[in-house]
């Protein structure tokens, strides 16, 4: 049975806004700095800001802060603390870029013995707030660990600021899933305050805070602990307002967190519980003072109405809440969901229906009434609408599965949820709910659209699936770089980011003028992206066309695009002249099988029985008339060698096709864009490892020797394998070869790393600092150990190898699935090579390799594929050696064999003699 997921997600947003805004940052304000010969100015401004005079604070501040630059003997420090004040009445004005760069000019004009301060770090933090608001979520983390880092390191830092960039830092990388990493800050902020004791009266915040994240976490035994812990101190002293809320609203997170999973418990028991800490919620909290919390409060309660059947209770308290809060509030269109959430329950399709459309009317964002077929609907600019339509769609096929009228209308839903989310997801602070919300909406479309019967739709579906995962796919790497340059400079990241939300405030003011001027401003922003940074501009900043890719598939080319919906799959089969979407049926393809088929390869078990099974499934289609196939996988496929599967003649499909593999349609190059050349230079990065004792890696090492006489090039083998030297050469590479130790990350794919020798401290090399390099290499061959292999469950460690290599500049990644033993490597990244010198297409030649090894190989057991399929190739598939090359290597090859012949025969006559 679904429970409101979406619904709830209002509760934590929520609290975010009204505890934060009334502990955190008054408090913070209210502090007392110390000053010397400066304390009457910064007093006016203190007073300034607690009367709300904030613009009077910024034109006095701007005023002293001239004057003071005019004198002979600048107080920098003064100055400083002036420009701090000023970028705080910013912020809360809202004028957050403004504020960000009032805080940059405070930190830049602190003196030397102000540097790594407690006002340092104060700033930063500050600093922190504005770019959370302005959408700079990365910035806002790093400013943040800044902070912390700072004050970890005084003597005697101001600990109240410490404690709260801890819990700030917990909080933010709660809302991004690193729960662990979360409850590591929590954990840094209890022991300050165990060890401060009375000096600190940050205890309830932490206790909040950690109730907060063990619910999100769904740790009821941990979370019930905490809650026990803030009655046992509410016992001990008596709360202040903002602590008596953090209590409330505590209370409140425990009451969701069982109606959210009341499946995981007996029902009778989660409702009694669920109420039971509602009913002290309500007694703790202030409604008059903390409207919002109120009204979230009142929410949860008839969520808890609605478990309970009460209908009527439900409808009563939907219109309460829709009565006392005010048209703006974004809330609204999920306090008239619980009327259609009702509804559904009591099977009364009709008063359904209208609530659904009273619904979507109040996320319709135009003064026109919105259409009865939805057809005129205008999106919002909240992401979390999105997901409440996905549900409710949802919710409304579960009620009346059996209605063909409601699975139209559902589809409907569905289709303005999408395009609510392309609306507003660009802007949106990246999570794994994110892309949650995105699957949700697209499966739902799936599933309700009469498919193949508009040509018009199978294109704009797969264009806005491409589009959409491409982008969240780089606002994942960006909310997670930690470290990192990458090749476009955050300064004109954050341009086209102002310049969007500059429209989206034009378009709420109706300023058609100005948004018009914006749009115009963001197009020729877009272009001269283009110009500078040609790669990413092209793979995320313009817009995928399936159209203009058709247009480049020669003959013979087959794309084979899956889309994962729950526990079944969807094949866009892609051609030069047609695109189809197949379903595929639940009991015929599981993911059960295919983790058993990955599994037999990977442990040299029996595979052909479950590979022709497979093959039928996954390729839905006569294939006989092409040659060459692309894969776009989906979920668990990203782990699937498809040259494995088992054609109807019992062949190999590698025996019979090409096969590569792309993360994204758009990486797919066929208009020959790569410029085969006369000579490639191919550098060889092969480090030893000592390993309890042991040199490794000694058959990579034998490897690189072979390959090397086949190209040109560098060869960086043992203790010179540095991972400087990869940085100081790597650019001058044509190919690049990396034989070689990696580890994939799966919860944070950026820092899966390739270890190079152990000569050097810094011998990793992060993903996330490809990025930041500038590289020509047409191919990069990743003869690494388990460079492609990850968690089944969770392919984005393997996915983000060839997006890092894509955006630093090469466009064909090599990768293995799993450690392929060293002799049956060997072999085949000889005959690759000889291939690729040969002229032939990427794909083609790895493909030749493996038949090569399949011919050569007598023994049955080492054909197994295990042996020979591990490896494989995505991106861009165009040769990198020219005709030229391919003559006299051919010309040369042709002289061996004769020579080798005439040997063996001169060999032959003198034993027949």
């Amino acid at each position: 049975m679904k429970k409101v997921c979406f619904l709830s997600i209002l509760c934590i947003f929520f609290l975010k806004e009204s505890v934060q805004a009334k502990t955190t940052l008054n408090a913070l304000l209210e502090t007392n700095i110390k000053l010397k010969n400066s304390d009457s100015i910064i007093a006016v401004l203190d007073s300034y800001y607690r009367g709300k005079k904030y613009n009077a604070l910024i034109e006095n501040a701007q005023k002293w802060e001239n004057e003071l630059l005019k004198k002979p003997k600048i107080d920098s420090l003064l100055i400083s603390k002036i420009r701090h004040k000023k970028g705080y009445a910013n912020y809360t004005l809202g004028n957050y870029q403004l504020a960000i760069a009032d805080f940059n000019n405070a930190i830049n004009s602190l003196p030397k013995s102000g540097k790594d301060s407690n006002l340092h770090a104060t700033i930063l933090f500050d600093r922190s707030y504005a770019e959370y608001y302005f959408n700079r979520r990365t910035d806002y983390y790093k400013s943040l660990k800044e902070s912390a880092v700072i004050l970890g390191k005084l003597d005697n830092p101001d600990y109240d600021y410490l404690l709260e960039v801890y819990a700030e830092l917990s909080y933010e990388t709660k809302y991004l899933g690193y729960f662990e990493e979360a409850e590591n800050y929590l954990q840094k902020g209890y022991d300050i305050i165990k060890a401060k004791k009375n000096k600190t009266s940050k205890d309830v915040l932490f206790k909040h805070y950690s109730i907060s994240l063990y619910c999100s976490w769904k740790k009821e035994e941990e979370a019930l602990n905490h809650l026990n812990d803030l009655e046992a101190v509410k016992k001990r002293k008596t709360f202040n307002p903002a602590e008596t809320l953090m209590y409330a609203v505590s209370l409140n997170l425990m009451a969701d967190f069982y109606l959210v999973n009341i499946d995981k418990f007996d029902k009778n028991i989660a409702l009694m519980r669920a109420e039971s800490y509602l009913d002290k919620a309500f007694k703790n909290l202030n409604k008059e003072n903390n409207k919002d919390s109120y009204l979230q409060f009142k929410f949860n309660y008839n969520k808890l109405l609605l478990e309970k059947e009460a209908f009527e209770d439900v409808l009563k308290g939907a219109n309460e809440l829709l009565t006392i809060s005010k048209e703006t509030d974004t809330r609204r269109s999920f306090f008239i969901a619980m009327k259609a959430k009702a509804f559904f329950k009591m099977k009364a399709k009709e008063k359904a229906e209208e609530a659904l459309f009273q619904m979507v009317s109040s996320i319709h964002n135009d003064s026109t009434y919105l259409k009865q077929d939805y057809s005129n609907f205008k999106p919002s600019f909240v992401l979390h609408h999105t997901g409440l339509l996905v549900e409710l769609a949802d919710e409304f096929l579960e009620a009346f599965s059996n209605d063909d009228t409601v699975v139209e209308q559902a589809n409907k839903i569905y289709l303005i949820a999408l395009k609510q989310f392309k609306n507003c997801y660009w802007q949106s602070k990246f999570n794994k709910n994110t892309k949650e919300i995105y699957n949700k909406s697209i499966s739902g479309i799936l599933n309700t659209q009469k498919l193949n019967e508009d040509k018009n739709f199978n294109i704009s579906i797969i264009n806005d699936i491409e589009n959409i995962e491409n982008r969240l796919a780089w606002k994942a790497f960006i909310n997670n770089r930690t470290t990192a340059n990458i090749a476009i400079p955050d300064s004109v990241r954050y341009k086209e980011l102002e310049l969007r939300q500059i429209m989206l405030l034009a378009k709420q003011k109706n300023d058609n003028q100005k948004y018009i001027n914006t749009k115009e401003a963001l197009e020729a922003f877009n272009k001269q992206l283009k110009k500078d940074y040609p790669k990413i501009a092209s793979f995320v900043y313009q817009d995928f066309s399936i159209e203009n890719l058709q247009k480049q598939l020669v003959k013979g080319q087959i794309i084979l695009r899956y889309k994962k919906h729950k526990k079944h799959f969807f094949v866009f089969v892609i051609t030069a002249n047609n695109i189809e979407i197949i379903p595929v049926e639940k009991s015929v393809l599981t993911e059960e099988k295919i983790e058993a088929y990955i599994n037999n390869l990977s442990s040299i078990k029996e595979h052909r029985i479950l590979g022709k099974e497979l093959t039928k499934a996954l390729i839905p289609i006569n294939i006989s008339n092409y040659n060459s196939i692309i894969v776009i996988p989906d979920g668990i496929l990203h782990h699937l060698p498809f040259e494995t599967l088992t054609t109807k003649s019992g062949n190999f499909l590698v025996e019979d096709y090409s096969v590569s593999y792309a993360p994204h349609l758009v990486f797919i190059n066929n208009t020959g864009m790569s410029e085969s050349k006369a000579e490639n230079n191919l550098y060889i990065f092969s480090p030893t490892y000592n390993l309890n004792g042991e040199t490794n890696l000694q058959g990579a090492l034998s490897e690189s020797k072979s390959i090397h006489n086949i190209f040109n090039g560098e060869l960086f083998i043992g203790d010179d394998a540095l991972k400087s030297n990869f940085i100081n050469n790597a650019f001058k590479a044509d190919v690049l070869h990396l034989a070689m130790h990696a580890k994939l990350n799966d919860a944070n794919p950026e820092l899966s790393y390739f270890s190079f020798t152990e000569k050097e401290e810094n011998n990793k090399m992060y993903l996330e600092e490809l990025y930041g390099l500038n590289l020509k290499a047409e191919l990069a061959v990743l003869s690494a150990c388990n460079t492609g292999k990850s968690d089944l469950k969770n392919p984005e460690g393997a996915i983000s190898l060839q997006r890092a290599f894509t955006f630093s500049g090469v466009p064909c990644t090599v990768s293995s699935l799993w450690q392929v033993p060293d002799v049956e490597t060997s072999k085949i990244m000889v005959h690759f090579y000889k291939y690729l010198k040969l002229g032939k297409t990427k794909d083609a030649a790895l493909r030749l390799a493996k038949i090569d090894y399949l011919k050569e190989t007598k023994d049955a057991e080492l054909r197994h594929p295990f042996y020979w399929a591990g490896f494989v190739i995505s991106g861009d598939m165009s040769p990198i050696a020219s005709s030229a090359t391919n003559y006299w290597f051919a010309l040369v090859l042709g002289v061996l064999i004769v020579i080798i012949i005439l040997y063996k025969r001169k060999q032959l006559i003198q034993f027949f003699k």
